[in-house]
């Protein structure tokens, strides 16, 4: 994907949003920089994960047709589940923290798309 935007047959827009959140996460990695504090730098990481799956939730939420791929969503519920394996193993406290982030937003992104299946057939 990298060669092809590089040689332009790839074109990436970004909305204002998606700047705010790659400007935040630039934020929490200089934090890390600076402070050398990984776990608040990590913590700050999955807040801005979870403000970042909040437009798609939202427009789930509003849409009349799902226009999301609902295998990609149970393919990343899936490898969630895979690593908490992992975490368990080896009972890594951030690994334990991305799963119990990822797993109610996944969740509620499945929810949503299966409700809006189920009121297309009705």
């Amino acid at each position: 994907m990298t060669i092809l935007i590089f040689r332009r047959k790839l074109r990436v827009e970004f909305n204002p949003f998606q700047w705010k959140i790659m400007g935040a996460a630039t934020v929490a990695m200089v934090f890390w920089a600076i402070t050398d504090d990984h776990f608040t730098a990590y913590m700050l990481l999955q807040v801005i994960a979870v403000i970042g799956y909040m437009p798609t939730m939202v427009r789930l939420w509003g849409a009349k047709k799902n226009t999301d791929s609902m295998i990609f969503w149970v393919s990343v519920f899936l490898a969630v589940l895979v690593a908490s394996y992992a975490a368990w193993i080896r009972n890594d406290v951030e690994a334990w923290i991305y799963i119990a982030r990822a797993v109610p937003c996944v969740l509620i992104i499945i929810i949503l798309m299966i409700r809006l299946e189920l009121k297309k057939t009705t």
